[in-house]
């Protein structure tokens, strides 16, 4: 699927008739060997996932992921944040010398749900999002309890593609990717991320894919 994420950006059209129209998009003939980045087909997985379970997205989040992990301070969407009493905005700066010097600007809270929400339209605060990280180290299990299906998260952490990009000192030679992670090593160490350009690693996230 061609990158069209700007097509959907702040669109107020509903994801399942922006997935309808999926069909008149102009395919390529060949699949490409290396990763073509798209949270666009995240959404159109998740609207599967939810008709399958015959639920909302949201519900679908909420009941199979939030609740199982006891992730008390996670939701979805930016508006949804917003009634919340205590929650972070971003700043922003125009270059790394004003960010030093404290220059920033207060960005803005989105009043506009994301129409790709299952490509990361999930909030949350630091505890519970330590959580999820380690819930996904130990493979979906929590407290010595299996709370996510051990065989699907290990599926999404084995690499389905690979990454092109220029080999970085102490890092992996080949950069791999799976559903939603980026795969590599450091040193030695695995390294688990989903990174803004998939090639610089210097900011390390979660995913809330």
């Amino acid at each position: 699927m061609p990158g069209i994420d700007l097509a959907w950006f702040r669109n107020k059209e509903t994801t399942i008739n922006l997935i309808r129209q999926l069909k008149y998009v102009d395919m390529p003939s060949k699949i490409s060997p290396t990763v073509n980045y798209n949270n666009i087909m995240y959404a159109v997985a998740g609207e599967a996932g939810a008709r399958v379970a015959k639920m909302s997205y949201a519900d679908l989040i909420i009941t199979k992921i939030f609740e199982p992990l006891g992730l008390k301070y996670a939701g979805l969407s930016l508006p949804e944040m917003e009634r919340r009493p205590n929650y972070a905005m971003p700043y922003f700066a125009a270059n790394f010398e004003e960010a030093k010097m404290g220059i920033l600007e207060e960005g803005y809270m989105d009043k506009i749900h994301m129409a790709d929400a299952p490509a990361g339209d999930i909030y949350m605060n630091v505890l519970d999002l330590a959580k999820w990280g380690r819930v996904i180290l130990k493979e979906g299990e929590l407290d010595g309890k299996q709370v996510l299906n051990k065989a699907s998260i290990q599926e999404t952490l084995l690499p389905q593609n690979f990454i092109k990009g220029e080999r970085q000192r102490d890092f992996a030679p080949t950069v791999g990717y799976g559903f939603g992670w980026v795969l590599n090593t450091y040193k030695g160490h695995t390294i688990f991320c989903h990174c803004k350009n998939l090639i610089s690693i210097s900011h390390f996230k979660l995913p809330l894919q």
